[in-house]
């Protein structure tokens, strides 16, 4: 019987990339080839207002020049591939082997030669005391079983005084509760032995996926001992809609994507 990290490994050996919502046509497709990667490491920065802004500040200054940065959860490597251009060396992990292979092709055709991609799990990082600069990671830590397990590995890891980013679920977001109704009440989940804690299966990704409140999400952070805590709040760009009526990109959308987006970015330093 599956424990449940290899769960957790055997649906993302299945699932190591989730573009579906996105587009429908490209997520079909076997990326094997320098075109298909470039199409997703571009689509990876439109996603988001947030990464367009983190990422266009490392275009405009040279805040990860000399670092090595570790990249948890590369799933196909497109953070990886980012990172890589402004920084001294990224070290890339991934709990899914087939995403790992995913990344190595990304990084092999795009010839990028200061990366390392590993397979490991992020909740017992192999790594020695104080190894990195920066830590990086999108979309993932809501994903592991024991996601303060991980805060604390990657408070081990970095080096005093290093900095650091990660994205996770915002449960005080829009998203979190409309859909939350609508699954257990309009369409009937809660007469399915569905409830607030299991019903958000029906609308993310993962087999597991923690929503954050931001206020316990700092103090956890606090708590471990990361200091100069900051969260900010975003949400999907593009075609992406804050309500079924509003659109994220218009006056009103990013408004309301600042406030309730679906996604919190925790800033921090040790």
């Amino acid at each position: 019987m599956e424990n449940s990290n290899q769960k957790n490994k055997s649906y993302w050996d299945k699932n190591p990339m989730t573009y579906k919502p996105f587009d429908d046509e490209f997520s079909e497709r076997i990326l094997d080839n320098q075109e298909d990667f470039k199409y997703l490491n571009d689509f990876y920065l439109k996603e988001n207002f947030y990464l367009n802004s983190f990422f266009s500040n490392l275009y405009n200054s040279n805040f990860l020049e000399g670092l090595n940065v570790l990249d948890i959860g590369c799933g196909w490597g497109s953070s990886t591939f980012h990172l890589s251009k402004f920084s001294n060396k990224v070290t890339s992990i991934d709990i899914s082997p087939v995403a790992v292979e995913g990344a190595k092709k990304n990084i092999t055709l795009n010839d990028i030669k200061n990366i390392q991609i590993i397979e490991m799990d992020a909740e017992k990082l192999e790594f020695p005391d104080s190894s990195f600069d920066y830590l990086f990671s999108w979309g993932v830590i809501h994903h592991s079983s024991k996601p303060k397990k991980v805060y604390e590995e990657i408070y081990r890891v970095l080096k005093p005084g290093s900095k650091g980013s990660i994205m996770v679920y915002n449960k005080s977001s829009l998203r979190y509760w409309l859909m939350g109704i609508y699954h257990l009440y309009f369409r009937g989940m809660i007469f399915k032995g569905y409830n607030w804690s299991n019903v958000t299966k029906k609308f993310t990704d993962g087999y597991y996926h923690k929503h954050y409140i931001p206020s316990k999400l700092r103090k956890e952070f606090l708590s471990i001992g990361f200091s100069g805590v900051d969260i900010v709040i975003s949400h999907y760009l593009g075609k992406g809609k804050i309500l079924p009526f509003i659109k994220t990109d218009s006056y009103l959308g990013k408004i309301l994507s600042k406030k309730f987006g679906y996604f919190l970015t925790i800033e921090f330093t040790k």
